[in-house]
């Protein structure tokens, strides 16, 4: 029953995350059909169509992105070649294919820094660094990460270090260095308050969760998993509320085999419905391990 209860909630949940998502590339796409005139502000907003539909259709996000490509490289627009690029590597990383994102964001570095947009660089270099982490190389994910904070920093970009504290929290983390794991969060903790996010409120927690159950504290785990997963549910985050399912099912020593088998069903079925190709390898490995017990 309560297998079921989740699952008609997940439906639920999918269809006001594609609601709300269909609402503002509605909107923004009407603003483009209605000022037809090639500039800067023409292509930026080429480039969060592209963003917004990366996790709901891959191939329209595609076909945004070669817009901003040729437009910006037609106009000579450095900026808008820089956006590109992360566009691209958004969409290679989405489909696993780590290395060659890294490769688009390192050109976006490139023209970023040629156009002093100190702000895309930032974000290059975490996104980087969210590849390096990927591939488990956490050396290179937390040497890039480094490189972001002064960045943001300087720019007061507070959502910006909140992330990146965060993704330092996780290579300590994988690493085993739990109690570096913590200061991390903690660090970042003060910028995530300031940003007032649900994404990153649902991160932060996502990582106490999981210490908190290395630490065998399995119900202040369970207090942290239930409101990492009431944040992503704030904003509709599929990709935050595939993460906690995961978690959960990783980390939680108590929960029977049926019910891990049930939450990796919907991981699993989040990551399809958003093409999201590690998140469903993932759930699969996953999957496969509780069969086995």
């Amino acid at each position: 029953m309560r297998k079921r209860a989740v699952i008609i909630l997940l439906i639920l949940c999918c269809g006001r995350h594609t609601f709300a998502q269909n609402k503002l590339v509605d909107s923004l796409i009407n603003w483009v059909n209605n000022n037809p005139k090639v500039d800067s502000q023409y292509i930026q907003t080429l480039h969060k169509i592209s963003y917004r539909l990366n996790e709901v259709d891959v191939k329209k996000s595609y076909a945004y992105y070669e817009k901003v490509f040729i437009l910006s490289d037609s106009l000579n627009f450095t900026y808008g070649k820089s956006l590109a690029q992360i566009n691209l590597g958004l969409l290679l990383a989405s489909s696993a294919n780590f290395n060659a994102s890294n490769n688009a964001y390192f050109k976006a570095i490139d023209y970023a820094e040629a156009c002093n947009a100190l702000r895309l660089k930032a974000v290059s270099l975490n996104n980087v660094a969210d590849n390096f982490f990927s591939l488990n190389n956490f050396i290179k994910s937390s040497k890039y990460t480094n490189e972001a904070i002064p960045i943001n920093m300087k720019l007061e970009a507070w959502r910006g270090v909140a992330i990146n504290y965060e993704l330092l929290s996780r290579c300590d983390f994988d690493q085993k260095k739990y109690a570096a794991a913590k200061n991390d969060l903690d660090k970042g903790m003060p910028f995530a308050l300031i940003a007032n996010e649900s994404y990153i409120f649902s991160q932060f927690y996502l990582g106490y969760a999981r210490l908190h159950a290395i630490n065998n504290n399995p119900d202040s785990a369970k207090y942290y998993f239930d409101k990492a997963f009431q944040q992503a549910m704030l904003q509709n985050d599929s990709r935050n509320e595939f993460q906690v399912y995961i978690a959960e099912t990783q980390y939680l020593k108590n929960l029977s085999p049926d019910r891990k088998l049930a939450l990796l069903d919907i991981a699993s079925a989040i990551a399809k419905r958003t093409q999201y190709y590690e998140g469903i390898f993932n759930a699969a490995e996953k999957l496969s391990m509780v069969y086995d017990e």
